[in-house]
């Protein structure tokens, strides 16, 4: 194994009193100059944990028919500027009496993530190839994951917090809306720095043909042709902003926006030492 590799960690996103609204930069920011980590190689137990994520999940179809894992459509089918379509890990497909499986997090190793994230074309499901893969867990304000591997890790400055909030699913078009302290049962705590933990248990049900969530963190992984894998919290190579599609066979081909995630879906989180500093 080479020495001295290291995880590329690229902080692109317009970033607002802590606040990243992903649909404001969609594919503005994240153009086809960024080739990679900057040093002499690229990180290798990152690279061998790319080339096992692809080999079992090589498209969107594949990921779905296995059968160690159980992986769900977060958003349906439907792709979101910056990550695509995609899938989240759970322990089991959604029943009648259960809506939203327990989900399951970011445990290591590397090369089994929790999410995975699919460019969507206009043909069949087999050709919405992988390009990103990510790891989500439960948040813990005070202590950032950090997901080590061989000596290498996606350590703290890596991850995001995703909003509590709700996935327009079932029904719906497939986007998010994250909650606000009015979304919040009396008695629970809301923040703005998410310095607090907030379950989906402590929303309050005003959404009821949507899938509800708490809190998470989250981190990311991208790859291209040609380029070093790079830890971004969304796709940097553009390759999310639309669909393609064709009008007809031969036809000219047009770009079908994807679904803008906007406001506060993600977001760094902020100075919890007095919060943290005081905990037992």
């Amino acid at each position: 194994m080479k020495t001295g590799g290291r995880v590329c960690v690229v902080g692109l996103a317009t970033v607002v009193l802590g606040v990243v609204d992903v649909g404001s930069v969609g594919g503005t920011l994240f153009g086809s100059t960024l080739v990679g980590c900057g040093g002499d190689f690229c990180d290798p137990v990152l690279e061998d944990a790319v080339r096992a994520v692809r080999a079992k999940n090589p498209d969107f179809e594949a990921a779905k028919a296995r059968t160690d894992r159980v992986f769900m459509a977060g958003h349906g089918t439907a792709s979101l500027t910056g990550f695509g379509v995609s899938l989240v890990e759970v322990e089991h497909l959604p029943t009648p009496e259960e809506l939203l499986p327990h989900d399951v997090t970011a445990r290591g190793p590397l090369d089994e993530p929790s999410l995975l994230f699919f460019r969507k074309t206009d043909g069949p499901e087999n050709e919405w190839d992988l390009i990103g893969f990510g790891y989500h867990r439960h948040l813990t304000p005070c202590e950032v994951p950090v997901l080590d591997d061989g000596g290498d890790s996606i350590g703290a400055d890596a991850w995001f917090i995703h909003e509590a909030g709700w996935h327009h699913v079932p029904v719906g078009d497939g986007g998010f809306t994250a909650a606000t302290a009015a979304d919040i049962r009396e008695g629970s705590a809301f923040d703005d720095d998410g310095c607090v933990d907030v379950t989906a248990d402590d929303l309050l049900n005003v959404r009821p043909l949507f899938v509800p969530h708490g809190r998470s963190w989250t981190a990311q992984v991208w790859f291209a042709e040609d380029a070093c894998p790079v830890v971004a919290l969304t796709d940097p190579y553009g390759r999310t902003d639309c669909v393609e599609r064709r009008a007809g066979c031969g036809g000219e081909t047009r770009c079908e926006p994807s679904l803008d995630v906007v406001g506060r879906a993600f977001f760094q989180q902020g100075d919890c030492r007095a919060v943290c500093d005081a905990a037992p």
